[in-house]
């Protein structure tokens, strides 16, 4: 089976080459980028509950919509917003997100 890390460097593998023949702007990347984003919301998720801060158990992420993305030679970087929800309760909100890989 594959790691959720694995996951997401194929999906952003087979997405990076759209990405950067774009000619403008997207407002948002998602579609190029075919499911990244709830796999980067499984993998955020999981950083947040075993990172031992006092994350919230009842609160869930739903999705993310991806609004910034940028490759060099040496980083990828993604930024969006990050759409939270409260278990047994359809409360969600939202909030600014941004990832670097080195």
């Amino acid at each position: 089976m594959k790691s959720i890390q694995e996951l997401i460097a194929e999906k952003l593998n087979a997405g990076i080459p759209y990405l950067s023949n774009l000619l403008k702007p997207e407002v948002y990347y998602n579609q190029y980028l075919d499911g990244a984003s709830s796999i980067l919301v499984s993998l955020l998720q999981t950083h947040l509950r075993s990172n031992g801060n006092g994350w919230d158990t009842a609160k869930w992420m739903d999705d993310c919509l991806i609004t910034a993305f940028g490759l060099t030679d040496k980083e990828l970087s993604l930024g969006g917003i990050a759409i939270w929800g409260k278990g047994r309760t359809t409360e969600q909100w939202t909030e600014p997100f941004s990832l670097r890989w080195h």
